[in-house]
């Protein structure tokens, strides 16, 4: 069954049949449990989430979640990266297929890509399948400065946006780059190379970036500036960087950087051959083989990071340019190398084939390259992570997920160590465990936490219903040096076992459950005359009816404390104010019985945003298909 497999690990996502109702609607300002247990702000990752709420809707049709992941996420990333490539290599050099083909393999295939599509970083590799279509589209906008193409050219940097705006920063300051080295600059050039793109993609967007605006949020989640997180991070040495060698080839276990492979050092030898058979005669390849030579060079000091040499440089950038702390994982600049390689290494194979044509086949060089192209990347058949990309769902999830659906009441699961990628979750049964309740990650860890008093006293007031250790069927929660430790996990649970309060009531295989005391409702209050019904419009909308009210009394609401939460209505409004255990509260004004609506203020925002996002979407593509490109 579809339904009982998924396509990738790493960080790609896996959705049961009774996840996807929960994914199938307009963009939220507020995340309940997708990212999180106990709710937060989503408004800083709208970007890639309404494609999972659009692309979820074809469940509806009947596909499963691996058909749905399969068809709009990993095959269109796939065919995009390729074909952007080819189409911008023949383009900027020639218009020969056969070396176009060369760098359509040689972007689609480096470790880099590789490593984060089967990584399942699916958002940035979509992001990284745009750069060569967007570049495509602002060279012909610079050689034809018209209006249609300059809206086709914000249309598909807002599409890049989509899935990462990091990436498409990296775009923006290269095409910025390109312009000058390739151009003079010329002020009227500012409506059709950047007015109009940026005025679409703010338009497009604005279902998010005016939220993230006037509520002041940021895209970069605190903590990214840390130059600790960031020297950390910095995995990549020079040589890695200078050879497109991704420091995790070809395990691609995170933070686990593998030995130089010294074939991967005839890579930059052969792209930058490409220097000596630069023409002058030929003054347009000239100009472009100097750009992409330099955007390589610049890429390859970035993408090793903190380190050597000049390693201090990166940290100074961090902590200098606003912003530039969202390139904390320096690798992100491998995506421009990747770039930059796959014009400078077809343009040097293609001169050396042709100064050795007379010895040679007529692409007999070309086929010489791409056998050693398969033979650096040899390593990829013969490795699990990249040679598994379906994993069957073990039985125990699935008798897991019955379980929990099959409880109607609002109730969290607290996974320890983690939630596995397998668990179930919704919006009525949300899971706790990406690391939201304790500072520390590990079982043992989140045990000695869970034998405190005011521990259990937090789980009780959000509704921790259930304890879970999962099943480690994917070898990466309980951990020996990076290898599974079955005694790690048996000592989790004997440790469990031992706490006072929680008892064992459910076992599904490997996956044991435990049952917290006396879990809350997601609406409670500490009066014990207060009477609560409620009714779930959506996670930024309840409806809440009150009875037995008393002025002063307080109505918990047990979602992570924000401040943009009101309840209200014709008579009153409540700001929320931070409950004792960092949930949301509304101090009751009056006596009585009434209804109040429970509301996220960004959501406001959201809502005219995305009437703007859907006029502008609509205008344009009426625009693009009613008016050809003249």
């Amino acid at each position: 069954m579809m339904d009982m497999i998924t396509i990738l690990g790493g960080d790609a996502r896996f959705f049961w049949p009774e996840n996807m109702p929960f994914l199938i609607h307009l963009p939220y300002a507020w995340d309940s449990s997708l990212n999180t247990g106990i709710g937060i702000s989503q408004v800083n990752t709208l970007w890639i989430t309404s494609y999972l709420n659009l692309t979820a809707s074809f469940s509806f049709l009947g596909l499963s979640w691996p058909m749905i992941q399969l068809l709009f996420w990993l095959l269109p990333a796939l065919v995009i990266s390729f074909l952007s490539s080819f189409f911008l290599y023949r383009k900027c050099i020639t218009t020969n297929n056969l070396y176009a083909v060369l760098a359509g393999i040689i972007y689609t295939t480096n470790t880099y890509f590789l490593s984060i599509f089967f990584g399942g970083q699916v958002g940035v590799s979509f992001g990284y399948a745009f750069i060569p279509l967007v570049f495509l589209s602002f060279i012909t906008l610079v050689k034809q400065k018209k209006i249609y193409v300059s809206v086709l050219t914000g249309f598909v940097l807002a599409l890049q946006v989509l899935f990462d705006p990091r990436i498409t920063a990296l775009t923006v300051v290269s095409l910025l780059f390109f312009y000058f080295f390739s151009s003079n600059f010329l002020k009227k050039d500012l409506l059709y190379l950047a007015i109009i793109p940026f005025a679409i993609i703010f338009l497009l967007h604005a279902y998010w970036f005016l939220p993230l605006l006037l509520y002041k949020s940021t895209i970069i989640p605190q903590g990214f500036d840390s130059l600790s997180g960031v020297t950390f991070l910095s995995f990549a040495l020079l040589e890695n960087s200078l050879s497109l060698l991704h420091p995790n080839w070809p395990e691609n276990i995170f933070g686990k950087v593998t030995f130089m492979k010294p074939e991967f050092l005839s890579i930059p030898l052969l792209a930058y051959s490409s220097l000596l058979f630069i023409k002058k005669s030929e003054s347009k390849n000239q100009k472009v083989i100097l750009f992409f030579a330099l955007l390589g060079l610049i890429s390859i000091f970035f993408a090793k990071g903190t380190n050597e040499p000049f390693g201090g440089s990166f940290l100074w950038l961090i902590t200098t340019i606003p912003g530039f702390s969202m390139f904390r994982d320096s690798t992100k600049f491998y995506a421009l190398i990747a770039l930059s390689y796959s014009i400078l290494i077809p343009y040097s194979v293609s001169s050396i084939a042709a100064l050795w044509k007379k010895r040679f086949p007529k692409y007999g060089f070309a086929i010489i390259f791409l056998l050693f192209w398969l033979f650096s990347l040899r390593l990829f058949v013969t490795t699990p992570a990249m040679t598994r990309p379906i994993h069957h769902v073990p039985e125990s999830y699935v008798q897991l997920k019955n379980f929990l659906v099959s409880q109607k009441q609002f109730s969290r699961t607290l996974w320890i160590p983690a939630w596995q990628r397998y668990g179930f979750f919704s919006d009525v049964h949300p899971a706790i465990g990406r690391g939201e309740l304790f500072k520390e990650a590990s079982a043992s860890g989140m045990i000695r936490e869970l034998k405190k008093a005011k521990t259990l006293a937090l789980l009780q007031d959000l509704g921790v219903a259930y304890l879970v250790v999962p099943e480690d069927s994917e070898g990466e929660l309980f951990l020996s040096d990076r290898k599974y430790d079955d005694k790690t996990y048996q000592k989790t649970i004997s440790d469990i076992e031992k706490i006072p309060n929680i008892t064992k009531v459910k076992t599904f295989g490997k996956i044991i459950v435990f049952a917290a005391p006396n879990p809350r409702d997601r609406f409670w209050s500490p009066s014990k005359t207060l009477k609560i019904q409620y009714t779930f419009l959506n996670p930024t909308e309840y409806k809440v009816t009150i009875q037995n009210a008393k002025k002063g009394d307080v109505l918990v609401f047990s979602e992570s404390f924000a401040k943009h939460w009101i309840a209200k209505n014709e008579k009153f409004n409540i700001k929320s104010t931070q409950f004792e255990n960092k949930v949301n509260s509304f101090i009751l004004p009056t006596n009585g019985n009434y209804t109040v609506e429970v509301f996220y203020q960004p959501q406001m925002m959201v809502n005219f945003g995305l009437l703007i996002s859907c006029i502008t979407f609509t205008g344009i593509i009426f625009y693009l298909i009613r008016f050809k490109k003249s």
